[in-house]
């Protein structure tokens, strides 16, 4: 429902220090098979706005998933 993202700001690093990023709820889909395996995870773009800074726009790409989807009983999984 609220999906998160993070991401290792130091790419390398023994101990890379993680930014997270919560999305509004219910804006993330699924792809998934007959059987209810997850294939893919579509994610939007979101974008902020600063006097100072001006204007940036998050785009989240996912390059792996795994879970399972039951629309019969209206439940799923997946990270």
């Amino acid at each position: 429902m609220w999906p998160e993202f993070s991401w290792a700001t130091e790419n390398g690093s023994p101990d890379p220090k993680r930014c997270y990023q919560m999305f509004t709820p219910d804006i993330s889909r699924l792809g998934y098979t007959n059987e209810g395996r997850v294939c893919a995870i579509i994610c939007p773009q979101q974008g902020a706005c600063s006097p100072s800074l001006g204007c940036m726009n998050v785009e989240v790409t996912v390059t792996g998933q795994r879970g399972w989807a039951d629309e019969a009983n209206r439940k799923l999984a997946a990270t």
